[in-house]
């Protein structure tokens, strides 16, 4: 085989691993984009736990929208996600009267929600939020429902 056929072989060869490599990459970030879609109990806020029994929740019904309790009021907002990346939009919420813990825990989760900017899924199943800087802002458990059945049901 003379030189050039050779160059051609391997041109070609490299072409189709290459092509290969890039198909299966994608593949691969399709399969592990997190759905996080269910509801959500929220265990942490900034790294200060939150208060017992004061049952924060996080729903993700629709994949542009994201709504739960407060431990006192009702939250709505639009939701932008595009991978691990997400944006919280227009957030709204009842304006019910609580007491002042459970109030001032309300707006620290409000914030910390609000300045979501990625996250991450873990093993154990459950998420963390961070904002842009990087910094953990949330951390939440599936609540039972999500959790699929190791035996399919």
């Amino acid at each position: 085989m003379d030189k050039r056929a050779l160059v051609i072989c391997l041109s070609v060869a490299g072409m189709a691993l290459f092509g290969c490599q890039s198909q299966q990459q994608a593949t691969d970030a399709t399969l592990h984009t997190p759905d996080l879609q269910g509801n959500w109990q929220v265990e942490d806020i900034d790294a200060g736990g939150v208060i017992d029994f004061s049952q924060l929740t996080v729903q993700f019904p629709q994949e542009s929208r994201i709504s739960g309790y407060t431990g006192c009021n009702q939250y709505t907002a639009a939701l932008e996600q595009n991978g691990n990346q997400l944006t919280v939009l227009q957030p709204a919420s009842t304006r019910r009267l609580c007491a002042e813990a459970i109030s001032m825990q309300e707006q620290r989760f409000l914030a910390a929600l609000n300045a979501a900017a990625k996250f991450q899924q873990h093993p154990n199943g459950s998420l963390t939020i961070f904002d842009a800087s990087g910094d953990q802002r949330l951390t939440l458990m599936p609540i039972t429902s999500n959790v699929k059945q190791a035996d399919g049901e």
